[in-house]
């Protein structure tokens, strides 16, 4: 499979709106980014540092399942 290329931010934006056109998809990745956030919050309050990095895993764990389960087999990012 190849990777596509972007010159520009303008050429890559309208992929990017397609890729996440879904409105399940979208609240897919709100729900992981704002639990990933809200976990790492804790974690820093708490003084927790694996909580900190629990964010990477959370938020693109949740946009890495839906990209499996949907027909997309490319993250948009």
């Amino acid at each position: 499979m190849s990777q596509q290329t972007f010159d520009s931010y303008e050429e890559f934006w309208p992929y990017y709106v397609a890729m996440h056109s879904r409105a399940a998809t979208r609240w897919v990745h709100l729900t992981g980014t704002l639990t990933g956030l809200a976990i790492t919050a804790y974690g820093l309050a708490r003084g927790r540092k694996r909580y900190v990095a629990a964010l990477p895993l959370i938020g693109y764990g949740t946009a890495w399942r839906v990209r499996g389960k949907s027909r997309i087999k490319k993250l948009a990012t």
